[in-house]
């Protein structure tokens, strides 16, 4: 039978034992200039190439709407977390935007939608919350791992009783199951 509720010192211990579970996600701020595969065709390296030459290396704002093609979710992106980056761009763009410095136009990176050149304004590492920030889930997940040994603890122990013997069938009965 699985415990109804945990201890403060057993959810302090899961919590210490399972940090990844919990753990937040690192967060961007930037913003990018984006220029639109679909819209540029055949002038998008062109392009991209001009405006690198303008923005690469540049330590200070650019007027991003005046230099590339309106995107739809915006230019800016704060507190974002990685995997909404990911899901946003594709998971090519957010590895090569998590790698790339901070406080400096850089790229062209590609995405599905054409190329970007970005500045990270931000990068906020993922950190351990408190276990009174994450006490329900810590809760749940103590519960579910305690259910799941529970389980495990009943199966053993019923393989334990029986022995299981797995026999071939006979001729007789596979012939007469083909007809």
């Amino acid at each position: 039978m699985v415990a109804a509720e945990a201890s403060e010192e057993q959810l302090a211990a899961y919590l210490a034992s399972t940090p990844e579970r919990f753990r937040s996600e690192d967060r961007l701020t930037f913003r990018h200039v984006f220029l639109s595969a679909t819209r540029r065709g055949e002038v998008l390296e062109g392009d991209a190439k001009h405006i690198a030459a303008t923005l690469v290396g540049a330590t200070t704002p650019a007027d991003t709407a005046a230099l590339g093609d309106p995107f739809l979710l915006g230019e800016t992106f704060r507190q974002t977390p990685q995997s909404d980056v990911a899901r946003t761009f594709g998971d090519g763009f957010a590895r090569q935007l998590a790698a790339v410095d901070v406080a400096r136009w850089q790229g062209p990176i590609r995405s599905s939608f054409g190329e970007h050149f970005v500045f990270v304004d931000e990068r906020t590492k993922g950190s351990l919350p408190p276990l009174d920030a994450v006490r329900e889930e810590v809760r749940r997940e103590w519960l579910n791992a305690r259910r799941i040994e529970a389980e495990e603890k009943l199966y053993r122990t019923l393989r334990e009783r029986y022995r299981i013997v797995v026999e071939k069938p006979s001729k007789v009965a596979t012939s007469a199951a083909a007809r």
